[in-house]
């Protein structure tokens, strides 16, 4: 993998610009594509969804944890193309231990609810 290069004005003046660091990040998801047909086809559209994206990061990104599907456990948003371009594992510490016997309870009622379904159930009382 290459490596991430900030423009050497950024590095010299001590500070990125929004338009450095989504050039940069751009630029990265470009150049690690597949060399492999099938896998460049799911490539670009990553990397059509990445491009839409980046310039949005300044404001958050949507991620949408599954409590009880481990560290790993999210519904898929466009926002995680992101860390599947840059190939970074996301992973959240909102986990219910399955094992503590006082959160068998809660470990049900969650199921395999996302954030955003809990958050909608509790708003309908």
């Amino acid at each position: 993998h290459e490596k991430v290069k900030l423009p050497t004005s950024a590095v010299r003046n001590n500070v990125a610009s929004l338009s450095d660091l989504t050039n940069v990040l751009a630029n990265f998801a470009m150049l690690s594509g597949d060399n492999d047909s099938k896998a460049a086809t799911g490539h670009s559209f990553l990397l059509d969804e990445l491009l839409k994206i980046i310039p949005k990061l300044q404001y958050g990104m949507d991620v949408n944890p599954k409590f009880t599907c481990g560290i790993t456990g999210y519904e898929y948003t466009q926002e995680l193309a992101c860390f599947e371009s840059w190939h970074v594992k996301l992973v959240h510490g909102w986990l219910c231990d399955p094992t503590d016997e006082s959160m068998v309870p809660l470990f049900q009622a969650l199921g395999n609810k996302t954030y955003n379904e809990l958050i909608e159930y509790v708003i309908q009382g």
